[in-house]
Formats: C-alpha cells, structure tokens, sequence
C-alpha cells in the first residue's frame, strides 16, 4: 500500500469517479508495541487532496499504459469530501455508496 496510515472502507468504482471512504489512521493512538518514532523514518501523514490526487494520478497512468495511450484523464476534475463522525452516519454512507449503481 502506498499510504501506510490510509485504509479504505466501502467503495464502489462509477465510469468517471469513485464514491469511497478514506479512513485515515492515527498511528499515535494504536494500541499495542510500536517502535519508538526515530528522526529519519518519522511517518509522513498525507491530506486527503494528496491521497485522492495520487490514487488520480497513478490510475490514470495505469489505464493509458493498458490501452497504449497517453494523456487521457478518466476521473472528474475535483472532488468532495466530507468528515463522518458517528456510526449512524458512517452506515449510512456505506449503504449509499452500495447502492449508488442503481441510481
């Protein structure tokens, strides 16, 4: 995985966007042993603007070399995020992200 703090949750892949939740990992809060944090191998946390422009990025160039084309973007310009914060609201989420297909 490229992004060591980032896990994914439910998702569903549209012809031209992904509808997903990013959850980002606190590593300061895991339970458990854990080195002990040194100068030169400190985690980097990366927003969620790198994370979707990289997955963007490396999708696409992905999709180009397949079909032996270049340039070519396949995802919408921007995107929207929005912090779920309870788990009414997190099921909620994942049952429109379920479901978005049929729309």
């Amino acid at each position: 995985m490229h992004y060591k703090n980032v896990a994914l949750d439910e998702f569903i892949i549209m012809p031209d966007h992904v509808h997903g939740i990013i959850v980002l990992q606190d590593e300061s809060k895991r339970e458990g042993l854990r080195p002990s944090p040194t100068k030169n191998h400190e985690q980097k946390q990366y927003s969620i603007f790198e994370i979707v422009r990289g997955f963007k990025s490396f999708s696409s160039r992905k999709i180009n070399l397949r079909h032996r084309q270049t340039g070519y973007g396949f995802w919408q310009r921007g995107y929207y995020e929005h912090i779920i914060r309870n788990e009414m609201e997190l099921e909620f989420m994942r049952k429109y992200i379920r479901e978005n297909p049929q729309n």
